[in-house]
Parts: structure tokens; sequence; C-alpha cells
């Protein structure tokens, strides 16, 4: 609002003083005549100099505020049918006022304006390396197994089924991967995984902010690596997604968002056993324990442009920092050494248009197609953990050292009434098959969001 000043306005005015010491009483009196005779010719002349204003023009009647037509208190009398509508009750600098605060209110932004971003991300954790003692020759390195990341559900993305935008709601997710995890030992083979994440977000500040929770479970590797054979797969608990989301501005064109996300070391830890789990002589105990323990810091960015009613594009870039790293302990030794997860920083960008939108509908209100760009690269050498052995020497960590994954999705999301969302979307690998930076071969990604 504009502040208007206040002017002071100043209003002087002359004081006559008359001095009668030192005069007889005829002096006195004959001033006393001058100065009347001379107060009353300057009357006069003011008087025909100024001209007398006219009467003051009767005043416009007030019009009667309005009321509505009453109906006749007797038989046969008049309503009045031409009742004058009530003038607005607010002046034109009022409402551009109230529609720019509605513009900034977080309560206009909807998930409406966009479809959620959908991801792409799986990332291995790093391979077991096993250096064998012999007695001549040169010993060659063998990878025997896999690690196990987050107890086989793998690391959390914030971009996925993520928007700039605060929301309250509730939502399930499923990934299934197609050759995800290489099981080189005792004989090569690729398993599938099918992840499932369930979870919830709850707006506060007014709706400027939110808190959400992701908790993931997946048909996966098996969290005790059997490097002999044994039980490849089984039903395994994640860690823990909790993000921060603020969103910090919005106009009619651009919304922003920033905040952060913590991944929670609740997945099991990674037992490695020699030997087949089936043998009668198997070991009760781990040969290696890889304690679950690194807590990742996610800070992220988000922003969105609608530059008209139809297209969108938004994105995100992330960071996903391992702040303490996880314990490696050896049977009888203890512990051999702490184990890295990589650092990583991650780009996504989606473009979508509605295809068709119909509020009014009663079952599909909107449909709009999408496709979105992933690049997730290392920001940091791997961690590598050695531990030796009367057979000879292990390795822990990631072999191939720095990635740089590239990930293509497609997808199609369906509004179902007004509340209610489905995205089904494929995802592919842009890196070339046989690359160490190629995670999976195709991926399938359901999501199912209702909102309240």
């Amino acid at each position: 609002m504009s502040r208007s000043k206040a002017r002071c306005v100043r209003v002087y005015c002359p004081r006559f003083h008359a001095d009668g010491r030192g005069l007889g009483a005829r002096r006195s009196v004959v001033t006393a005549l001058l100065a009347s005779a001379i107060a009353a010719f300057a009357a006069s002349a003011v008087a025909e100099t100024i001209p007398t204003p006219p009467p003051p023009l009767p005043a416009a009647p007030t019009p009667a505020p309005p009321i509505a037509p009453a109906l006749p208190s007797q038989p046969g009398q008049p309503t009045n049918p031409t009742a004058p509508l009530a003038p607005p009750t607010t002046s034109p600098s009022d409402q551009s006022q109230l529609a720019s605060a509605d513009l900034l209110n977080s309560e206009s932004a909807s998930y409406t304006d966009a479809p959620y971003m959908i991801g792409d991300f799986f990332a291995g954790n790093g391979q077991i390396v096993f250096l064998p003692k012999v007695t001549s020759g040169k010993p060659v390195p063998r990878v025997v197994g896999q690690l196990p990341a987050a107890g086989g559900t793998e690391r959390a993305k914030i971009s996925d089924d993520n928007s700039v935008f605060p929301e309250d709601r509730v939502f399930f997710l499923y990934n299934y991967f197609d050759n995800a995890i290489l099981v080189p030992a005792p004989s090569p083979h690729v398993l599938d995984i099918n992840r499932y994440t369930p979870g919830f977000e709850k707006t506060f500040f007014d709706r400027n902010a939110s808190i959400e929770l992701r908790i993931p479970f997946a048909n996966t590797q098996n969290s005790d690596v059997y490097l002999a054979g044994g039980k490849d797969e089984d039903v395994e608990f994640g860690n823990l997604e909790a993000t921060l989301k603020f969103l910090i501005w919005r106009d009619s064109t651009w919304a922003f968002a920033t905040g952060v996300g913590f991944n929670m070391p609740t997945a099991a830890d990674t037992k490695v056993f020699p030997v087949a789990a089936a043998q009668p002589l198997a070991p009760t105990q781990p040969l290696f324990t890889i304690e679950n323990d690194a807590f990742h810091v996610q800070p992220y960015f988000g922003a969105l442009w609608t530059p008209d009613d139809r297209w969108f594009v938004q994105a995100f870039a992330q960071f996903d920092l391992d702040a303490n790293g996880n314990h490696v302990n050896q049977l009888n030794v203890g512990d051999v050494g702490v184990l890295y997860d990589q650092d990583l920083f991650q780009v996504d960008i989606q473009a979508g248009f509605w295809w068709y939108r119909n509020p009014q509908a009663r079952y599909l209100t909107g449909v709009a197609p999408t496709i979105e760009y992933h690049y997730t690269t290392t920001i940091q050498d791997a961690s590598i953990v050695a531990a030796g052995t009367r057979s000879g020497e292990y390795f822990f960590g990631n072999t191939a050292n720095r990635l740089d994954i590239q990930n293509l999705t497609v997808g199609l999301e369906l509004f179902i009434g007004p509340r209610s969302t489905l995205n089904i979307a494929g995802v592919l690998p842009l890196n070339r098959p046989n690359s160490a930076d190629r995670q999976f071969d195709q991926e399938i990604f359901v999501q199912f969001n209702r909102f309240f």
C-alpha cells in the first residue's frame, strides 16, 4: 500500500497592540476615532474587492441504500423490481492487492499445475572382491558378490514422485527393475527387484512447507550374502526417508522450492558368509558384517515453469551425502574399516503438457504425457575396505569407481476425480549395455497419490 503524507498548514494571525502611554485623553479619543474610521474604510474596500460568494446550491439527494425487494404488506401494494445493486466492497486498488496476495498464497498452489515428477533411480553399492593366496604365479582377483545397498532396497531420491508444492497426501510407489543385480558366484546370474514404497506428506506453515516420510521394502537381494551359493533373494525392509520441503516463491509462471532429505539407517546389516547356507557345516556367524550405519543428508532445490495453462517444465537438483559411513567388522578380528557410500549429485528435468483437462468430469479429469531426463554422477572416489584372511584378502567397495548414470523416463499421468493421480511410466537406460554405468535393463514405475 502507498503511504500518504499529511501536510501541516500553519495559519498566522496578526495581533494589534494599543499603546496610550504619554498621551492625553483628547488624543486618545481622536486616535480611537481615526482607528475606527480606517477600519470601516478598509472593511468597505475589502467588501468591494472580493465578491460575495453565491449562495450554496442545494445538496443532491443522497441515494437510498439498496434494499432487497420487499413483499407487499397489503394486497395490491407494488414491489420494487428495479432496486439498485450493491456497490463493490473493495476499490480497484484493493482488488489488485488481493489478487497479488492470493497469487503468493500457497493455498492457490496445487499439484494440478503440473504432474508429479516420476523418477528413475537405482544404484548399486559396490562389489565384494576376493584375492586368493597362491604359492606360485600371480593371484587373480575375483568378484564374488554384490553389496546390498540399504538392505537391498537401494538409496532414496528426492525427485521420485515429487513436486515443488507442499501437499497433504498419501501415496504408494511400485518399481520393477529388470536385470538389476548380478550375482557372480557360484554361477553368474541376475536378479530382478520389486520395490514397494508407501508414505505420506503433511503440510504446515499455512501450506508453505511440508514433511514427508517414505517406508520402502522390496523383494530384492538378500542382505545375507552367501559367497558359495545360497538364498539370493528375500523381502527386505529399507531405510526410512524423511524430507522437509519449503515453497520459497510462486507467481503466475514460476515456482521454487528447497529443502533437505534425511535417509535414516533402518535397514538390516549386510552379513557375508563364505560358504553356502545349505551346507551342513555352514557357519552360524558371518565372516564379515557391514553395519548399516550411514546417515545420508540430501539438500535439494526444485523449480517449476508453466508458461501457459498447458505446458510445464519441472526440474530438481540434489546432493546425496554420506555423513558417517558403515563400519566393517570381521569375525574374531573386529572393526577393519569404515565403508563410505559415494556422494552423489543428481539432476532431473521433466517436460510435458496437458493433453486433456476437465475438472468437472466424473472419473477421468486430466491426462498429461511427460518425458524426463535423469543424470547421476559420483562426486568422489569410491571407498574401499580391505581385510585379510587365511585363504586370501577381501575388498569391499565400488570397483568401477566413478559413475555417470543417465536414464530416460516416459510416463503418462492420469487424474482420477478431484483428488487422485495415477502415474504409469517406463525407464530406459541411456548408457551402453556393457557399461558399468548401466544399473538395469529397464524399469516400470507406477505411482498413486491421494490428496486430502
